[in-house]
Parts: structure tokens; sequence; C-alpha cells
């Protein structure tokens, strides 16, 4: 095999951390929001930040590896402060924002793993999870109450 084993190996677990805390996110933001399209979006992509996991944990398990599914402290962190924004004006437009800045952050763990070598099929599979999430984001940004009143 191509690549370092171990270190392809903890790229994933990387990314697998990521996911947790986007399917979390998500969860959490769907909940919190009151516009029933935002709350359809967030679900739609808290269901398939589960299934980019599902690929990565395959693909961490074609490694030898295994990978327990959680979320590190700074995404807990996170969610906690999508919480807590409800008091403010604009609630669906702030925890959209903050959903938004959450994928950079899994687009960034994306970049990094990137970064490494990888056997051709394992980068292949990341960079079609990272095509997922690209597009995530882009339903988010498309989706955001304030890119909503800009195009009226």
């Amino acid at each position: 095999m191509d690549g370092d084993t171990g270190e392809a190996a903890r790229a994933l677990a990387r990314l697998l951390t990521v996911c947790a805390d986007g399917v979390e996110g998500y969860r959490v933001a769907a909940s919190k929001v009151g516009a029933p399209h935002l709350r359809a979006m967030l679900q739609r992509n808290e269901v398939e930040r589960e299934e980019i996991a599902s690929v990565l944990t395959n693909a961490l398990a074609e490694l030898g590896k295994k990978h327990d599914h959680h979320g590190s402290l700074a995404g807990a962190a996170h969610r906690g402060w999508v919480a807590g924004i409800l008091g403010i004006s604009h609630a669906d437009e702030a925890i959209v924002h903050e959903c938004e800045r959450g994928d950079q952050v899994t687009l960034g763990a994306f970049a990094e793993a990137l970064s490494h070598e990888l056997p051709p099929a394992l980068r292949s599979c990341v960079e079609a999870q990272l095509g997922r999430v690209v597009h995530a984001l882009e339903r988010l940004s498309a989706g955001s109450p304030t890119r909503a009143k800009d195009d009226r």
C-alpha cells in the first residue's frame, strides 16, 4: 500500500472527529431554528454528515484501524455557543452562520488530510467526501436568511 498507514489512519481519525462535531452541530442547529425550510436543510446536512462519517469509518477499517465516533471539545463549545445565541434577534441567521463556520473548520480538516501522502484509493475517497461537504456548505450559503433577503 502506498503512503504511511499510520499517517492515513490519523488523518481519517481527525476527519471522523470533525464529522462527529458536524453531526451534533447540525442536530443542535436544526432543533433551534424557527424556519421550517432551514430546519429541513440542517437535518439533511446532519444525515449527509453521518453518511460521510460512515464512508470514512469503512475506509479506516480497510486500514485495519477502528475509531470511536466522538467529537472534540472545540465542537462541544461551538454547539454550546449556538444553543446560547437564541436570545439574540435574527437567531436563525446566526445559527446558519455558525453552521457555515463549523463547515469551514471541516473543510480545513479535509485540506489538512489531503496534504498528506495517502494511498490513491483513499485519496479518491476523501476527495469525494470533501465534495459532499462543499455542497453542504453551498446549500447553507444559498439558504441563509441573509442571502434570501438579498435575493428579493
